[in-house]
């Protein structure tokens, strides 16, 4: 059974800005089982979607169906039961895509963009084996290299490219939604390679005696 204080914990975590499956991870190694934290979030988004000006005018027009089924016969009971119930998922899920309560949306988009960045890294290495140098916008990887290019899930706009070093290396950014915005590149400036220090020890300086000398 959700408790109480299992639905404050989860909302206490969502305010804080914490994703779901971090939300997750982190009452299971309280020792909450998956059950009772799928069942808990299913109650938080239930309750949320309840508080949105469609969703609450909709069961108002369910309590008062109800409160009148008395009136009506079973078999038509039935029928319209079924029939605001019906209303009442499909807009919940409309309701849901739109205003993403616990950011499950968000965090998918955000994985989809991960998956892009890292097809769109290997087609560009794949085209700078081949042309030792990188191309000056992404569309020159179709079809030889990618039959299309990966756009923002959200958006729908192509990655920010852009070559440098006079297309020796390249910098291409990803907005996310749930992490700061990150950028790659084909390798890292010159300043970021460490210095590795000798392991050849260098030779010790050792003063002539002055034994021998004739003084």
């Amino acid at each position: 059974m959700v408790s109480d204080e299992l639905i404050t914990i989860i909302q206490d975590k969502f305010k804080e800005g914490k994703g779901r499956n971090e939300i997750k991870d982190a009452l299971w190694q309280d020792g909450y089982s998956e059950e009772d934290i799928a069942a808990a979030i299913a109650k938080i988004q239930h309750d949320a979607m309840k508080q949105l000006p469609g969703i609450a005018w909709i069961y108002r027009i369910i309590d008062d169906i109800e409160a009148r089924v008395n009136l009506a016969t079973p078999h038509m009971t039935v029928i319209i039961m079924v029939a605001c119930i019906g209303l009442v998922l499909l807009m919940a899920a409309g309701l849901y895509i739109i205003f993403d309560p616990l950011g499950t949306q968000s965090t998918a988009r955000d994985t989809q963009r991960q998956a892009d960045i890292t097809q769109l890294q290997n087609a560009l290495s794949a085209y700078y084996q081949e042309n030792q140098h990188y191309p000056t916008s992404l569309n020159q990887l179709v079809p030889g290299f990618l039959t299309i290019i990966p756009k923002d899930p959200q958006k729908g706009t192509t990655y920010a490219y852009h070559t440098i070093e006079r297309a020796g290396n390249y910098t291409m950014c990803v907005f996310y939604e749930s992490q700061p915005t990150q950028c790659v590149s084909a390798k890292p400036a010159t300043g970021d390679i460490p210095v590795v220090p000798t392991a050849t020890p260098l030779p010790s300086f050792v003063p002539q005696s002055a034994t021998g000398s004739g003084h």
